[in-house]
């Protein structure tokens, strides 16, 4: 019988990752499962996290702890919870535990010939042998599910970046290609010779790398389900593919093979201290992005909240409860709680506990939109974004590999305005240097044909390109010290006609050049000027806007254009020219000068804002505007209070909300038809 399933709306997916500090004795193990089934708000599932360190590890070791595995699962149960097993490392993650480390296996290998001696590189049969003993045994325990860790990618192990370049994987690209190739020879057709030939050679490694990737997710499923058809099977890969082109329908089809169960996936993505909480931030947009690309018969995608190396006091309650809401907020439907982790005594970490169960209410209402992709500002990222790296800037090829910054990372999306994961979900697009060189020519004039906002180093690419005439802009010069930006009087400069922005070209960390721009287009409009200290004209454009012949509207900025952004003018005009580029197609914005990061969805006659106060100040007296609302809308927030607030009609088909207070780094939830 063919099984449908369909995720519970009603409920967040949560998970506690219990390492073997817990689960391996006994003593220690069931006063943890009676505390967290006696909480109010219980979450779904236990999972046992097999494996400490991150390296993969001999068969026996492995097989000595399979009774302990099978009692554990059975207390869980006793308990209620669906019971798992996370596998730590599955190829392997760095060289921790030598002595452990089976001794034949062929480890992940880069393009210099360092190996990573922890990992395993899962194109190698001997590999593959070790990989159906081990998961067979584990699966052989009965598990509900299985779940494949840590940071499953084909780069980034250790010290070495990309991989695999082992005798094995070269044997099966040359073959693949019909070439004799050494390493050597292959790292020289990355970094020389034409543009195309460069391309050419980094995207078939890349799709090489792909098929590697989804073949070992293939065999997978066909080991665990050959064993036990009824287990079902998770993933984790590896945030932004560095070393891969794979898209993500690509590795779920992979994971699901033959089987009708349902999938898990857990995004890649770390923030392990509340030092930075904008790491929160960041980390809620790589998760957003991968989510909204994973199709949707995966329905179970949990954010790894995550305090390693658990030191309790590292990272509060708040920041931990904050994240979680956060994430919810990008896109995923759970979290896998992976906070108890050290041998600390369970006093240690009961108050903890308390607070996760306390904003499960939260998360549960916030699953119900989750799938929902979000709609907005889109950062133009795609697969494929690796190959063209440190092309424009002549890095080689493996010191580039994950310098392409996602646009979402800027404060633009920290001072309220919505972030798209999706070409299909945006109304404006911010083209970065990468992505102008990496999209397909179709996508590149879907991007053109709505709004776009660019960077002036986008400009040179598109010439290549041949399809300047959409940008509407040339550069004419570049400035490289002591140049400042002036606001010109524009309708969308209102009130803020002569204001300045200093960037500090001449600090270490300021350095950007300042370049000078020209309109081709017949109708275009500058809306900045660069001036010296003292103030005589340097360029008469460095932020200028026009409509291109596709009819989409376009904006190219010369001057710093996605950071030092957060003065009040500056960032007051920058939604105003973001309101212009979508034709006022942005669902909902930020009028107020607050640092709130945002996220809005549409469901029916529905929209959905999710706000978070990205700020150690409360937030009062918010201005939230929702094109084309009606004149109520219900605000709630983490204790489930909810509050009625009335709208204000605007000029332009907006209703204006005026939420009262957002305690700081707080997330809350409004629903308006």
């Amino acid at each position: 019988m063919n099984r449908v399933w369909s995720r519970n709306m009603s409920k967040a997916d949560m998970c506690y990752r219990i390492s073997g500090h817990f689960w391996q004795k006994k003593e220690k193990f069931l006063p943890l499962l009676e505390y967290l089934a006696a909480q109010p708000d219980r979450v779904q599932d236990i999972a046992l996290l097999v494996g400490v360190t991150h390296s993969v590890r001999k068969l026996e070791l492995a097989a000595a702890e399979i009774p302990r595995i099978r009692e554990a699962l059975a207390e869980i149960r006793s308990f209620g919870f669906g019971a798992g097993i996370n596998l730590l490392c599955t190829t392997g993650h760095h060289f921790e535990n030598g002595a452990a480390i089976p001794p034949d296996i062929v480890p992940f290998t880069d393009m210099n010939g360092n190996v990573c001696p922890g990992t395993l590189c899962p194109r190698q049969p001997g590999n593959r042998e070790y990989l159906r003993k081990l998961w067979t045994l584990y699966v052989e325990t009965a598990p509900d599910y299985l779940w494949l860790d840590d940071d499953i990618r084909f780069c980034g192990h250790g010290d070495i970046k990309l991989v695999c370049f082992c005798d094995h994987c070269m044997t099966e690209f040359n073959r693949k290609h019909g070439t004799a190739l050494t390493r050597e020879a292959l790292k020289n057709c990355f970094d020389s010779g034409s543009v195309e030939d460069r391309l050419k050679w980094r995207d078939r490694w890349l799709t090489f790398s792909t098929e590697g990737l989804c073949r070992l997710f293939t065999f997978a499923e066909e080991v665990v389900h050959s064993v036990d058809p009824s287990v079902r099977l998770g993933a984790m890969d590896g945030a932004h593919h560095a070393g891969d082109n794979a898209t993500m329908a690509e590795l779920a089809t992979a994971l699901r093979g033959g089987s009708d169960l349902p999938l898990r996936w857990r995004p890649g993505g770390g923030a392990y201290t509340d030092e930075r909480p904008d790491d929160f931030l960041v980390k809620a947009h790589w998760l957003g992005s991968e989510s909204a690309n994973i199709p949707d018969f995966v329905n179970n995608i949990q954010a790894e909240v995550e305090n390693f190396n658990y030191q309790r006091l590292c990272k509060s309650k708040l920041a931990v409860q904050c994240e979680a809401t956060l994430y919810l907020a990008a896109g995923v439907t759970g979290c896998a709680w992976n906070c108890l982790e050290a041998d600390d005594p369970l006093d240690v970490y009961k108050p903890l506990i308390d607070s996760l169960s306390g904003i499960q209410p939260f998360l549960d209402l916030q699953s119900q939109w989750s799938r929902i992709r979000p709609e907005g500002i889109w950062h133009s990222g795609r697969h494929g974004l690796t190959t063209v790296a440190g092309i424009h800037t002549g890095t080689p090829w493996e010191q580039s590999l994950g310098d392409w910054q996602n646009p979402h990372f800027s404060p633009l999306f920290a001072a309220g305005l919505p972030a798209a994961y999706r070409l299909q979900d945006a109304a404006v697009t911010i083209l970065t240097p990468e992505s102008a060189r990496a999209l397909p020519r179709e996508e590149l004039l879907e991007v053109f044909r709505r709004g776009v906002y660019c960077p002036a180093s986008v400009i040179p690419i598109l010439e290549e390109r041949g399809m300047s005439d959409l940008v509407c802009f040339r550069i004419t010069g570049k400035t490289r010290y002591d140049t400042v930006e002036e606001l010109l009087p524009h309708p969308l400069n209102d009130g803020a006609a002569g204001w300045r922005r200093d960037c500090r070209q001449s600090f270490p960390w300021g350095h950007e050049f300042a370049y000078h721009l020209e309109c081709t287009a017949d109708a275009g409009e500058s809306l900045a000027r660069l001036v010296d200290y003292g103030g005589n004209e340097i360029a008469p454009c460095s932020l200028g806007i026009a409509v291109n012949k596709l009819g989409g509207r376009v904006a190219v900025s010369g001057y710093y254009p996605m950071r030092d952004v957060l003065f009040e003018r500056k960032i007051t005009t920058l939604k105003r020219l973001f309101r212009w580029l979508a034709d006022d197609r942005i669902p909902a914005e930020l009028l107020s000068y607050h640092r709130i990061a945002m996220w809005v969805r549409r469901d029916g006659n529905k929209t959905v804002v999710q706000l978070c106060n990205a700020s150690l100040d409360p937030a009062e007296n918010v201005r939230l505007r929702i094109t084309g609302a009606s004149a109520n809308g219900t605000l709630t927030g983490w204790d489930l209070n909810t509050t009625v607030l009335a709208g204000t009609a605007d000029s332009d088909s907006g209703t204006v909300f005026e939420i009262p207070l957002i305690p700081p780094w707080r997330t809350v939830l409004f629903v308006c038809e």
